[in-house]
This record gives C-alpha cells, sequence and structure tokens, in this order.
C-alpha cells in the first residue's frame, strides 16, 4: 500500500477489526503517519444518531433488531457520503466495518439474518484487505487497564442488562460495579465477539491475521504481499 508497484493504483481499501483492546486505532495511526495519502474513517462517530439512539435506548423500550437498525441507517448515510467517494482516490483506512454489526450486533441479540439482509449487499464494497487484529480477549483487557477502566458497552452491559438498562447504566457511572465484575463481564462478552469473527473470517481469503507481537512494519509488509497476491489472482 506504500510502495510503487509499477505505477498502478495504490489507493486501496483496508479495514480494520478485531475486539475492544485489540490495537486498532494504534495500528491505524501508525500505518497513516506513513502514508499521506490515506484517510481513516471510524465506525460510529455522527454525534447526532449517536444522541438520537442513546435517548431511544435510554427512554422506551425497543427490540435489538430496531435498535441496531438505527447503526445499519448511519453506515449506509456514511457509506454514501464519506466512503463512496473516496474509494480509488484515498487509501482508506476503516476503523471497523461491516463485520462489526454482524459480530457484536449478533452477540448482543439482533437476528442474523436481518444483519446480513442489511450489510451483505452486493453495492456495499468489499475491502482489498482485511486487517483482524487477533489478539485474545484477556490481553484486550489488561491493555485497557493499563489505562482506564473498561466502558459500559466494551464489557456488554447492555446485553446482560438490556431489561434494566437504566439502572446498569446509573450503576456503572456511580462506579458501583466492581473492577473485577467489569472485567469478568469485558471477557465474557469480547469472547463471544472473537469467535464469531474467527468463524466469520476463517474462510475469507482476503484476511490477514495479525498476532500480538507483530509490529507495525511487519504488519505492513504483510498488507503488501497480500495485495500484490490478490491481484494476481483477478
Amino acid at each position: 500500500i506504500l510502495y510503487s508497484d509499477g505505477g498502478d493504483s495504490l489507493e486501496k481499501f483496508i479495514v480494520f477489526e478485531g475486539i475492544s483492546g485489540s490495537g486498532k486505532s494504534t495500528l491505524i495511526q501508525q500505518i497513516g503517519m506513513k502514508n499521506p495519502n490515506y484517510e481513516e474513517i471510524k465506525w460510529f462517530d455522527n454525534e447526532l444518531v449517536g444522541k438520537a439512539l442513546f435517548n431511544i435506548e435510554n427512554m422506551i423500550s425497543v427490540s435489538r433488531d430496531l435498535f441496531s437498525l438505527g447503526y445499519a441507517l448511519d453506515f449506509y448515510g456514511k457509506y454514501k457520503y464519506c466512503i463512496e467517494p473516496l474509494i480509488g482516490k484515498k487509501t482508506l483506512l476503516l476503523h471497523r466495518y461491516i463485520y462489526t454489526p454482524l459480530t457484536h450486533d449478533f452477540v448482543r441479540g439482533t437476528k442474523k439474518e436481518l444483519l446480513l439482509s442489511w450489510y451483505k449487499k452486493p453495492e456495499i464494497k468489499k475491502p482489498d484487505v482485511i486487517v483482524f487484529l487477533d489478539v485474545p480477549p484477556q490481553v484486550a483487557l489488561d491493555r485497557i487497564l493499563l489505562y482506564r477502566k473498561p466502558s459500559f458497552y466494551e464489557c456488554g452491559l447492555d446485553k446482560f442488562f438490556w431489561d434494566e438498562l437504566r439502572l446498569a447504566k446509573m450503576k456503572y457511572k456511580n462506579n458501583e460495579f466492581e473492577i473485577e465484575k467489569l472485567s469478568e463481564f469485558f471477557l465474557k462478552y469480547q469472547t463471544e465477539i472473537y469467535y464469531q469473527y474467527v468463524e466469520l473470517f476463517k474462510n475469507m481469503k482476503q484476511v490477514l491475521w495479525v498476532k500480538v507481537d507483530d509490529d507495525c512494519t511487519n504488519i505492513m509488509d504483510k498488507i503488501e504481499e497480500m495485495l500484490i497476491k490478490m491481484k494476481g489472482k483477478l
């Protein structure tokens, strides 16, 4: 992605996936610093949509399916106006993509057939490479605990306390969950997500499995090798 290959376009579409604490943001920043023609796009950063979903979550009782639909609608807006216009013009480094709801929302309780109907559409471009940070949940948790406590959603508390969500949020805000209990929830929830990722990616040829001890330069070389390999099969 960073080197010349005979004049062909270097503007690639690369997605980074993995559980919370796996190192996606750090890796994207390191790669981006070495590539001046890149654009980082985060999965969910629309404040208006986020606020609306937060209010829905706290004010009325809705199904997981309906709640996940809000994120799907936000994705389509972002894809149409932020992602699609840049494809082929810049190297896109996406901090999560459709594989996040296909794993996270499913674990949270959204029906898989709905998720597939929303996200597995021919008009949604497949990435050139999916970088999966294959980091065990315990390692990810240890990283997070070095500088903060895991968040409400990283622990899956919205999944485990869906029927008493407002109370659970209040308890989290008031630090009524001990760090040991949050860690227990984190490991349980992120382990479920981890195995969903493994199942989803196990037969996908464009997935680069990155281990804990891989450094940035090594990962960049592997991405380049995969891009060349994938190009040779076209």
